[in-house]
């Protein structure tokens, strides 16, 4: 699917996505994911991502989901936050010798829902004392 509401800058999927043996080069997104954006699991198998940009985060890749990664390259990619691969629950290296992967360049989401429990106990002892 093309990209949508600024994200994904080559591929946009409220699925699931599978990139394999393929070379993602010099895309852009406004918001996420320079190259790809989906909303489920993301596969990437021998592919190539690189000098991709998101202006916020996943300068590769985004994704609200897992990810599992195998003979992959990731390098030039750029983003506010997050170089490579941004992702919700959890991401997996299979034939890790062989992924490369610049430093600094995977975060999982997961400060927002912290933030959100903080304010909210914020908020509770607020009230009730």
């Amino acid at each position: 699917m093309l990209p949508q509401d600024n994200n994904g800058g080559a591929a946009y999927s409220e699925k699931s996505m599978r990139v394999e043996n393929s070379t993602l080069n010099n895309n852009s997104a406004d918001n996420y994911g320079g190259a790809v954006y989906t909303e489920g699991f993301l596969s990437i198998n021998n592919s190539t991502f690189k000098n991709n940009k998101a202006d916020d985060n996943g300068g590769a890749a985004y994704t609200k989901d897992s990810a599992f990664i195998s003979n992959s390259t990731f390098t030039g990619n750029s983003a506010k936050d997050t170089k490579a691969i941004y992702y919700a629950k959890s991401v997996t290296f299979e034939n890790t010798k062989n992924n490369k992967l610049e430093e600094a360049n995977l975060r999982k989401y997961m400060f927002k829902p912290l933030l959100t429990l903080m304010v909210t106990l914020l908020l509770f002892v607020m009230v009730n004392y």
